[in-house]
């Protein structure tokens, strides 16, 4: 996310990277905040545990975020996209070509044009 948003980390602390997203209007959240206690017995637990965050994620994003544009940066996000579509965040859905931004995808290639991409998209002003 750091290399998408074209922030450089050479000689800076944690904190000072992350007001560098503040003063860029980047806010980065996951939607499930803690991490998972066990790794997923079923190949569907994932989805489910997502999908059951939602609703608690949403009145986050409408009460406290207030975001201008929603970005989605992992594949994995990309089933849930017409749930965010529905919600009325209030906001513009940044995608890739109706997709999420692949950044976690394991070719550099395709992860390098996804970057690309999304770095095209934060050029950009919301329009809101």
């Amino acid at each position: 996310m750091i290399a998408a948003a074209g922030i450089s980390t050479a000689g800076k602390s944690a904190d000072a990277i992350q007001s560098e997203f503040q003063r860029r209007g980047i806010y980065l959240t996951h939607v499930l905040e803690c991490p998972l206690d066990a790794p997923p017995a079923r190949p569907d637990f994932l989805n489910n545990e997502l999908i059951s965050r939602l609703p608690t994620l949403f009145t986050r994003i409408r009460r406290s975020l207030k975001p201008k544009r929603l970005g989605f940066i992992s594949v994995s996000l990309t089933a849930l996209i017409e749930r965010f579509a529905s919600a009325q965040l209030g906001c513009e859905l940044a995608l890739d070509e109706g997709r999420a931004f692949a950044l976690d995808d394991f070719n550099p290639a395709a992860a390098n044009a996804a970057i690309a991409r999304f770095q095209d998209v934060l050029a950009v002003p919301a329009s809101r």
